[in-house]
């Protein structure tokens, strides 16, 4: 749906066969598609028990991340569109700003935060499945929350939901230092592995982003940066050894000359090196997040 909406605006701010299409029209029609993309959403979300304990919490996360996932790909291909393609096209040229669906990205914010709240609390009992029910229920826990809904997002009722969030927040402290404590405890076992770590950071992040966790949690951080640090220290010495001639390329084939045989090793410490990379930025994500 999303391409053929691109596609025909596309087309539209490309004809020749008329007058250019108006630069202030196409963002009116850009925020009117927007505002229906998010009407789309919430009416597929609006039967969805979103603070039920059943076993259909899995499928809500996913609905809530498929509804996210979409408001995501629209601001991004629209931004793209007026800022990229548009600007770019000399016969009619995007001259304005580049257009932000201001209030579907903050829909998708919303749905976001939604699903981290639901994240949170249900990998908080994964980690201490005997964590007292009754001081730990979804009737508690998510009771600020039951007489919102928060699907049907307006920015004047903001003050409503954050003081619902506050609510929660003030909850959920109760046991974010047992949460940490568990985590730590599960992060120290792991310490020779430091890429089983990561995936551990990824499948709790949730619950990382939160203040109390992340703080608790700094030196598994610290050491898993050492870590990191350790292997490109390695790789980079791995690749000067390799371009002076003082180590051998370990990669092996018949009829391979020497310089072709380096550049698959080179090739091979440069895949390891933007790995690490990569681990590092997922880390930075983790602990440094926006929005918290």
């Amino acid at each position: 749906m999303i391409i053929c909406f691109l596609d025909v605006y596309d087309d539209v701010w490309k004809q020749v066969e008329h007058d250019e299409y108006p630069e202030q029209r196409m963002k009116h029609l850009l925020s009117i598609t927007s505002n229906s993309f998010v009407q789309s959403v919430q009416k597929h979300l609006s039967n969805i028990d979103l603070w039920s304990d059943s076993k259909d919490s899995i499928k809500t996360r996913e609905h809530l991340r498929n509804g996210a996932n979409i408001c995501e790909r629209w601001s991004i291909a629209v931004e793209q569109l007026t800022s990229i393609y548009w600007r770019n096209y000399i016969p009619h040229p995007w001259k304005g700003e580049p257009f932000k669906a201001t209030y579907l990205i903050q829909f998708k914010q919303r749905l976001n935060q939604i699903i981290s709240i639901r994240s949170s609390y249900e990998q908080s009992l994964r980690l201490n499945p005997l964590m007292n029910k009754e001081n730990f229920s979804v009737n508690k826990v998510f009771a600020p929350f039951f007489n919102l809904n928060p699907i049907q997002f307006n920015p004047y009722t903001d003050p409503q939901w954050n003081s619902a969030m506050n609510q929660f927040e003030n909850i959920m402290s109760n046991t974010d230092r047992d949460v940490a404590k568990k985590l730590r405890e599960h992060f120290q076992k792991l310490n020779s592995n430091p890429q089983q770590m990561l995936i551990d950071f990824k499948r709790y992040s949730d619950l990382i982003q939160r203040d109390t966790i992340r703080k608790e949690l700094a030196s598994e951080r610290e050491f898993l940066l050492g870590q990191l640090e350790n292997d490109i220290k390695t790789l980079t010495n791995d690749f000067h050894n390799l371009t002076s001639e003082g180590k051998k390329s370990n990669t092996k084939g018949v009829n391979r000359t020497t310089i072709a045989a380096a550049l698959d090793t080179s090739r091979q410490i440069e895949a390891k090196v933007n790995e690490k990379k990569n681990i590092f930025r997922n880390l930075k994500s983790f602990f440094f997040c926006q929005g918290k």
